[in-house]
């Protein structure tokens, strides 16, 4: 699977041009949902409880090899700079 390639990589160099595709298709999907999940939470139509496990979950996973080479390379232009805690 495209994420465990990453995970385990500590670069995303070592995946062929059709991979890196997926994978930064497939992180934009995950950008898009957390962003719209933080959104909701703000605006109180999304329970404190489901916004609690995703905000301690978002940092271990960005704090994985693959994840966080994606973070700071330019896969994602568009995307404002993101750290892990």
């Amino acid at each position: 699977m495209i994420v465990q390639k990453s995970i385990v990589d500590n670069s995303l160099e070592s995946m062929a041009p059709h991979e890196q595709f997926r994978f930064n298709s497939f992180m934009l999907g995950i950008y898009t949902k957390v962003d719209y999940a933080y959104h909701q939470y703000l605006d109180g139509q999304l329970d404190e409880r489901y916004w609690k496990r995703w905000d301690y979950e978002i940092p271990l996973f960005l704090k994985t090899p693959g994840m966080a080479a994606w973070t700071v390379q330019d896969a994602a232009p568009s995307m404002p700079t993101c750290s892990p805690r």
